[in-house]
């Protein structure tokens, strides 16, 4: 099974009815943050099969492979190109994160709650694990100053990825990858050390583009929310990263200004490949990643 991105058509709605809008408007808070993961035995086989044993969409077959979404998949007052550029944008810097250890800081319960916090149990255990995550900055660095002229935020002059730590000659050229994540996913720099993203998953025939530099940011508990700094000195993922991010920025905010009264976009991607959008609308997000 391929990484594929797919949208579940049951949850395009069009906004244009206040009374949906209202109902999105209470629930954002809510909404906000929201993740899921999938437990494995780290095997690409056990992702794929669990794509058709998922308790939440069972079989996803109303979800469409990426490379088969059209316009006509969108609600009729959605079938534009800006709006479909975005989602398929969208799309292209969406992530899946894969975690071998859990932290022994996991805490024992959700913030202000007697929930239990989500693999507490397992705490400073290996236990591999999928999520997703959403490709936020892309930014290159030569002799340690960046395109925009400013020094590097660590004064790091040369790569810092795994390879590059190892070598007489690291580049002096490197490309730094920012990511978004849940704090359930990662959730501390332990974690981030255990971990790898695979990019560009969208066919069963995809090749394995892996970034295994992973750095840790922040992470907030209560937002679920997480924060990743990953690296390559790879030219061609970093120039391809670089560009698709570029094009991202320039047509969300035009569709943000284009359309202000759409609340959301909401990505969710199955760990087995690139799955995709729950989408109800730009221009703010949240990921509801399984």
């Amino acid at each position: 099974m391929n990484k594929g991105i797919s949208i579940n058509k049951d949850s395009l709605v069009d906004v244009t009815d206040t009374s949906v809008t209202d109902e999105f408007v209470a629930e954002e808070n809510v909404c906000y943050g929201e993740y899921e993961t999938q437990t494995t035995s780290g095997e690409e086989a056990d992702l794929h099969r669990d794509l058709h044993s998922c308790r939440k969409n069972p079989g996803h077959t109303k979800f469409i492979p990426v490379e088969k979404f059209t316009q006509q998949d969108l609600p009729e007052h959605y079938r534009k190109d800006d709006i479909f550029g975005l989602i398929k944008s969208v799309a292209d810097l969406t992530v899946r994160i894969s975690v071998s250890l859990v932290s022994p800081n996991r805490p024992e319960f959700l913030p202000n709650t007697s929930i239990p916090y989500f693999l507490y149990h397992k705490r400073g255990l290996k236990h591999a694990r999928t999520g997703t995550g959403k490709v936020s900055a892309v930014t290159r660095f030569t002799d340690g100053v960046s395109d925009f002229k400013h020094e590097h935020w660590k004064d790091y002059t040369t790569c810092w990825c795994k390879k590059c730590r190892c070598s007489d000659t690291p580049s002096n050229v490197w490309w730094e990858i920012d990511v978004n994540t849940a704090a359930h996913v990662i959730f501390d720099d332990i974690e981030a050390n255990q971990s790898l993203l695979r990019l560009f998953y969208d066919r069963v025939d995809s090749p394995k583009i892996i970034i295994d530099s992973v750095g840790f940011l922040e992470a907030d508990s209560e937002r679920d929310t997480s924060r990743l700094k990953c690296v390559t000195c790879d030219s061609d993922l970093g120039d391809r990263l670089y560009k698709m991010y570029r094009s991202f920025d320039h047509i969300f905010w035009r569709v943000r200004i284009r359309y202000h009264s759409i609340r959301d976009v909401n990505s969710q991607v199955h760990p087995s490949q690139r799955h995709t959008f729950h989408c109800y609308s730009p221009p703010a997000y949240y990921y509801n990643c399984h």
